[in-house]
């Protein structure tokens, strides 16, 4: 089975309002889950190490 990563776009304006910071913080959770589930090969594909894949999903969703 092939993963497929998705990524998740969100414009944020200079000023966010709390939608578009909620939209944001899901966002990132979605990508950081996917993130986490990809194989070596996959992260060699999009330039990322283990050690990348790791920092970045130990983020929390509020943490850029």
């Amino acid at each position: 089975m092939q993963n497929t990563l998705r990524l998740y776009v969100v414009v944020v304006p200079e000023r966010p309002n709390l939608v578009v910071t909620l939209r944001l913080w899901r966002a990132r959770s979605r990508t950081r889950r996917q993130l986490a589930t990809l194989e070596a090969h996959e992260l060699a594909d999009v330039g990322l190490s283990r050690a990348d894949q790791a920092r970045e999903c130990a983020k929390r969703f509020w943490q850029p």
